[in-house]
C-alpha cells in the first residue's frame, strides 16, 4: 500500500511550556530571519486549518501557528 506524503508533513512541530502543566504546540515555518506572522485558529479548529495559507506565506514570512490550549496537540486544561 502506498503512503501519501503531504507538504505539511515536512513542517517543524514545536512545544512551548507556558505555565504549570501547560504546553502549547505550534508550527514554525519559513525563514527564521523573516518578519513573523502569527496565525491563530478559531473554535473548534486547529493550526491545520491554516495549512494552505501557511504554505503560501512561508515563502516570504516566518509563520507561527499554534494549537490553542485544549486543541490539537496542546495540553488540555485540568479544570
Amino acid at each position: 500500500m502506498a503512503t501519501t506524503s503531504h507538504f505539511w508533513d515536512e513542517w517543524e512541530h514545536n512545544y512551548a511550556p507556558v505555565g504549570n502543566d501547560i504546553t502549547l504546540h505550534y508550527i514554525d515555518v519559513g525563514p527564521r530571519d523573516a518578519t513573523p506572522v502569527v496565525l491563530v485558529h478559531g473554535w473548534p479548529d486547529l493550526w491545520f486549518g491554516w495549512r494552505y495559507q501557511i504554505q503560501a506565506l512561508s515563502k516570504t514570512y516566518r509563520v507561527i501557528a499554534p494549537d490553542m490550549r485544549g486543541f490539537g496537540r496542546s495540553s488540555t486544561p485540568q479544570t
